[in-house]
């Protein structure tokens, strides 16, 4: 063979050889950049007549995300909309239920490095809904938003799986999960679908599916990794939406708040963000240790449960009087710092009232947690290499 054939064969031999190694050879292990930013939004409760006029939605919500872009330093890594982003206290139809939901999309997401967004939706958002013309547009439905920021989700749930009959004209989707980062996210939506006749629209209920569905999540991703779950309601909140003869069974012991309760004391690797919950319960706080408390109380260990914080609070005393078209006092945003070694929780207060001790700054908390795997990850030598 011609000598200076072989050289030119060897030589792209060599280049493919070089190529494959590069590409697919993970021989590498890098440690991801910390902290990770979570932000958190919350029952903002854009409604009273602010659908009707632009920018449909409140002062206090581009203050709160503005302030979130600017006190990160250019935004979170992830931010959560908690739910009850709309709301059943005046007139809509299908325009103003779209322009409450882009506009509310658009400001939260804002407050992230990349303009995105996971969302929940809570027990007010599917409520519009019920008094446009069509129904063809619903106010709980953001999975479109959600599959244009992050693409399509690893697992997710809508109605038309759990094999029921529903009459509403869409088709709903009911629990979501992403796996960004080295994290898993597993989110539930606030079902509104008329099912098994119950007609239940706008209560504080899960179907038990959903909660079934978190189960099998949870089982595929085990227990060593740290899990975020989003749901609209604290596990005391949660009922069941599936009764045959209620809308919605509210005991303690139903079946969507029992299961919950028995996975969230299994499951410690979780940490469960909620909203829902914006009384004066929550409005001073002396440190950010009264919204991140085990999620089931009395027991030895159990998963971690963050008050999202609450951007509508009713009653505000400051305010004088239960929420309206006007800014509450107290405008609460959760920040969520994810660290190798720990979980650093902030609650600062956007809004005019300061906090327990008459200052604004609110003391952060901090739970000491191994996460140094979640943070480490293989590359091939091409990536090492080029970046």
């Amino acid at each position: 063979m011609n000598k200076k054939l072989i050289i030119i064969l060897s030589a792209v031999v060599l280049v493919f050889g070089l190529s494959a190694v590069l590409l697919f050879v993970p021989f590498f292990e890098v440690t991801r950049e910390e902290p990770i930013v979570i932000a958190c939004f919350s029952d903002p409760h854009h409604d009273y007549g602010l659908q009707d006029s632009e920018p449909y939605i409140r002062e206090s919500s581009q203050k709160a995300a503005d302030f979130v872009k600017e006190y990160t330093k250019g935004g979170a890594d992830y931010v959560f909309i908690g739910g009850d982003i709309t709301g059943r206290f005046s007139e809509w139809n299908d325009e103003s239920i779209k322009n409450v939901m882009d506009a509310s999309y658009n400001v939260f997401s804002q407050a992230s490095k990349n303009g995105k967004a996971l969302v929940v939706t809570g027990n007010h958002d599917p409520e519009p809904s019920t008094f446009s013309d069509t129904l063809e547009i619903n106010s709980n439905d953001y999975s479109s938003y959600i599959k244009a920021a992050f693409g399509e989700p690893s697992a997710e749930l809508y109605l038309h799986d759990l094999g029921e009959d529903y009459t509403f004209p869409f088709d709903e989707q009911l629990c979501y999960r992403y796996e960004l980062d080295g994290f898993e996210f597993l989110c539930i939506n606030t079902p509104n679908g008329d099912r098994r006749g119950t007609k239940q629209i706008g209560y504080s209920g899960l179907y038990i599916e959903q909660v079934e569905w978190v189960e099998e999540q949870l089982k595929s991703i085990g227990k060593d990794e740290t899990v975020f779950l989003v749901c609209h309601y604290s596990v005391e909140d949660i009922r069941t939406a599936t009764s045959l003869t209620d809308l919605v069974d509210i005991s303690p012991e139903n079946p969507s708040r029992k299961k919950m309760t028995e996975l969230m004391q299994e499951y410690t690797n979780v940490v469960y963000c909620y909203g829902h919950v914006h009384t004066e319960i929550y409005e001073v706080l002396d440190s950010s240790e009264e919204s991140v408390k085990p999620i089931v109380s009395g027991v030895e260990s159990s998963a971690i449960g963050c008050h999202m914080g609450s951007l509508g609070f009713y009653n505000d005393h400051y305010y004088g009087e239960k929420l309206g078209k006007e800014d509450p006092k107290v405008i609460q945003v959760m920040l969520i710092y994810v660290y190798s070694d720990r979980l650093v929780f902030e609650v600062h207060n956007t809004g005019e009232k300061p906090a327990y001790d008459g200052s604004y700054e609110i003391a952060s908390f901090t739970i000491e947690r191994d996460m140094t795997a979640q943070f480490k990850e293989k590359v091939s030598l091409f990536d090492k290499i080029v970046g």
